[in-house]
């Protein structure tokens, strides 16, 4: 299910989440004209950040839930916290970003790393490259690209 935003929410998220999904959004470079799709739970104030910042379009989708196909310029995957859900969550980026696109997913409370290695099989297991690690506050935020591939591509 995709829950859509098309006009500004009068919301106000508390200060100290604005401030981290706001380095966030940083990392997902320029919002204003494109579309964005959130992968996973809690992502309602996120999703009203981008509006304020100009989004096109943001998209909300569940883990594990089936997204429309190119669908989306960027992806974010605001919280993973398990090797399981980051198979999980790149498959579902993978389907909904348009050639070119790209992702940035934040890893939560990763302290043996065992999230992250699991997190960077599955990006260039799905065909992602240009992938770069940053930290943002203690979390660990992997960014990186899809590659234009197919038919288009030698054009």
């Amino acid at each position: 299910m995709l829950n859509h935003a098309s006009s500004v929410v009068a919301f106000s998220p508390p200060p100290a989440l604005l401030a981290g999904d706001g380095g966030l959004l940083d990392l997902a470079e320029p919002v204003e004209d494109t579309r964005v799709i959130l992968i996973g739970a809690d992502t309602l104030e996120l999703m009203c950040a981008l509006v304020r910042r100009g989004c096109a379009s943001a998209a909300t989708v569940r883990l594990g839930e089936r997204c429309d196909a190119h669908a989306a310029e960027i992806a974010i995957v605001p919280h993973l916290d398990s090797p399981a859900c980051a198979e999980t969550a790149v498959a579902q980026a993978r389907r909904a970003l348009v050639p070119l696109g790209s992702l940035v997913v934040r890893l939560a409370h990763d302290r043996h790393g065992i999230v992250a290695t699991a997190a960077e099989t599955a990006l260039r297991r799905h065909g992602f490259s240009a992938i770069r690690r940053t930290m943002l506050g203690s979390d660990l935020v992997f960014t990186a690209e899809l590659p234009l591939y197919g038919r288009l591509a030698a054009a």
